[in-house]
């Protein structure tokens, strides 16, 4: 066999390998979406709170993607005031260290130049010493995330079947959990990413198995506008260009289903998704991300208005029966 015919027989084996990962990670993305009819008849049923199980499913899919500093919203405000307190903190050691440096240098004046030049050798000498600190490895915290969400979906899996989950959903979801495991455990941050958020895209259809005010719509939109922001950072335009015409396709159905309360932030989702689409056809990468993750931060506060209003009105079944 010459060179030539041995490279073409690896192109193609890896062309497989490719297309068997992306039709393996768009299973739950792409699912059948509900008519406005469909949601229309859901609304007019009493909504129903997601239960916990499932909220802490998404919640830990969420946890792994910020811990490989993938694509998400803006911080929260309570994590705004934790950053706060550790820079206030930093202020004052700081300070202290300044006041330190002051006392060392008055005192230092009083010493004899020769006791002087031998405590800057010391210090020279421990300075060369001193190692930095060593960076965090996140995939320490990788695999406990994952290894819990293993033990999540087992105690989440009857009360999906409960309400009615069909084999699908569920081997659709089992499926894009194995396949996260296995990708982790390579140590690839960027096919991590794309196989964690490739699980998140099952959450809308375990969403949809429960009555909430809130379309399952809003969730998928989650996923592809993250799914974007990756695909292109990547370099498979031709995925984002997929992803964002089902976006288009999933807002035009969420949008008829949004109350008085998210009317303000409807306006600022279609001005996002417009501005968005005009990067992605430009294929920018560095604009894609950005207007990307401000997409994100709409969406956000959209699932963040619904969050409220369960509040005010004491929600209804938590687990579902």
């Amino acid at each position: 066999m010459n060179a030539d015919s041995f490279l073409n027989k690896i192109k193609g084996t890896s062309g497989i390998c490719l297309l068997l990962s992306i039709s393996l990670l768009a299973a739950c993305g792409q699912s059948n979406q509900p008519s406005p009819q469909q949601l229309s008849a859901q609304t007019q049923q009493q909504a129903e709170k997601e239960p916990k199980k499932l909220k802490d499913i998404e919640n830990g899919i969420e946890e792994l993607v910020k811990e490989l500093q993938g694509p998400s919203a803006p911080i929260g405000e309570e994590e705004k005031t934790e950053e706060g307190q550790q820079k206030d903190g930093q202020q004052k050691d700081g300070q202290q260290k300044d006041g330190q440096q002051k006392d060392g240098q008055q005192s230092g004046t009083q010493e004899e130049g020769s006791q002087q030049g031998g405590k800057q050798g010391q210090q020279g000498q421990q300075g060369q010493g001193q190692q930095p600190p060593q960076p965090k490895d996140p995939w320490k915290s990788v695999s406990s995330i994952i290894n819990n969400l293993h033990f999540q979906w087992n105690e989440f899996i009857p009360e999906a079947i409960k309400k009615g989950a069909s084999l699908k959903i569920t081997e659709n979801f089992s499926n894009s959990l194995n396949y996260l495991t296995t990708t982790a455990a390579a140590k690839d941050q960027n096919r991590t990413l794309l196989a964690a958020n490739g699980l998140y895209g099952c959450i809308p259809d375990l969403y949809s198995l429960f009555r909430t005010k809130m379309s399952p719509e809003i969730k998928r939109m989650h996923y592809l506008v993250r799914n974007v922001i990756l695909t292109s950072e990547a370099g498979d335009w031709t995925q984002t260009d997929k992803d964002m015409s089902s976006l288009k396709a999933s807002w035009s159905v969420a949008k008829g289903s949004l109350g008085k309360e998210q009317e303000k932030d409807q306006d600022k989702l279609d001005m996002s998704f417009t501005e968005l689409e005009k990067v992605v056809k430009a294929k920018n990468q560095q604009l894609t991300s950005i207007k990307g993750k401000v997409a994100l931060s709409n969406i956000q506060a959209v699932e963040k208005s619904y969050e409220k209003e369960s509040g005010n009105s004491g929600g209804g079944g938590g687990e579902g029966g």
